[in-house]
């Protein structure tokens, strides 16, 4: 951690197989990535849906197996560095989930499936992010999990997961910098 003058920083261990938050996101890409993929199969094959659903199988197949086996990879976590500064809140995640992402968007196109190849592309994408504090229109408190999640007006940009001794000194960071814009309330399976 570092002063709040300047901003603060931590490391955290976020859980994926046993994460709420994780498995909704990862929920929400899954069923985008095949929506999208299967629209274009069926625009290739000229709505031939015994042709898609074959392949729509094996994709949603290696799609779960790649999760499966990364999560079991990383021992069920993804080392995160998360700051929260006068100008935003972003993160970083660790070298090794970098380089697992550009494996998955290989093994996703060898295995000639473009949602693997997707996801992998989506979640590289994501391995460094930051936001300012002017794109923020609320931020939803989960006091019982130490998440704080913030959102713009369609989705949620970024989530700050926080130990026992900081969540209290983030919340209130975060409090100062967006003064009636928190929320506490989860809406993934209540609070």
């Amino acid at each position: 951690m570092v002063d709040e003058a300047s901003g603060l920083s931590w490391e955290y261990d976020i859980p994926l197989l046993n994460n709420r938050y994780m498995l909704w996101d990862f929920a929400r890409v899954f069923v985008a990535t095949f929506l999208l993929s299967d629209l274009i199969l069926l625009l290739a094959t000229g709505f031939e849906f015994e042709a898609v659903i074959p392949l729509t199988g094996v994709g949603v197949a290696i799609f779960m197996a790649l999760f499966i086996l990364v999560s079991l990879f990383l021992r069920n976590r993804i080392r995160t560095l998360f700051v929260l500064d006068a100008d935003g809140v972003g993160s970083k995640v660790s070298r090794s989930m970098s380089k697992l992402n550009r494996v998955t968007v290989v093994l996703g196109v060898l295995a000639g499936s473009p949602s693997a190849a997707g996801a992998g592309l989506l979640a590289a994408s994501s391995e460094e992010s930051f936001f300012p504090w002017s794109s923020i229109v609320k931020a939803t408190v989960d006091r019982r999990r130490r998440v704080i999640s913030f959102h713009n007006s369609w989705r949620t940009l970024q989530r700050v997961y926080c130990y026992d001794d900081n969540f209290d000194q983030v919340l209130g960071y975060v409090s100062v910098l967006l003064p009636g814009k928190l929320v506490y309330e989860s809406r993934i399976g209540g609070s």
